[in-house]
């Protein structure tokens, strides 16, 4: 969950960050859509913030997988030809978050990669079903992002952690049509 060190400004925000997880947890009731992610960067972050904000997150969130290693992505995901790939790049978030969608059977599927120190960049896709009734097998749409972190930003992994997932909900949370 999305936990401040302070009190007064930090507790406006961690209150708007579980009114957006609310809303994005709604959002997925009401197009009786499922939710699965596949995190390497986020490790695990994006899943516990669904999870731990609001009570009842059981019915949309279909399931979770942090894979870190290489080898993981392979066994877990599936993804053997990541190989073949650099690991952190959009290419490789698009095929986790692919991976998700098939291994929990899902019709919304998350990925994210990146490194949280050293190069300071990470990707993230969102794959989506193509039609409103949300056959999860049905080929998807898909957004994705990137970006490279400040290295100069205090308690660089936490913070680079956090903008990441948040760059993710945000995303969500527009592309659900709860936010313009």
């Amino acid at each position: 969950m999305f936990r401040l060190r302070c009190s007064g400004e930090n507790e406006k925000e961690e209150k708007s960050h579980r009114e957006r997880i609310r809303r994005i947890l709604n959002g997925l009731r009401e197009k009786q859509w499922n939710i699965a992610i596949a995190e390497s960067s986020a490790g695990g972050q994006l899943a516990a913030d669904l999870t731990e904000s609001v009570p009842g997150a059981s019915d949309v969130v279909a399931g979770s997988a942090v894979c870190y290693q290489l080898e993981a992505k392979r066994r877990v995901l599936g993804l053997t030809e990541v190989e073949e790939w650099n690991v952190v790049s959009d290419t490789t978030a698009w095929a986790m978050a692919g991976a998700a969608r098939r291994v929990y059977n899902a019709h919304v599927g998350v990925g994210t990669t990146g490194y949280l120190d050293g190069s300071y960049r990470a990707y993230w896709a969102i794959q989506l079903p193509l039609s409103p009734g949300g056959d999860p097998t049905a080929i998807a749409t898909t957004l994705s992002g990137g970006y490279s972190f400040d290295p100069d930003l205090p308690d660089g992994r936490a913070t680079n952690r956090r903008i990441l997932v948040n760059q993710v909900l945000d995303m969500l949370d527009v592309t659900l049509g709860l936010k313009g």
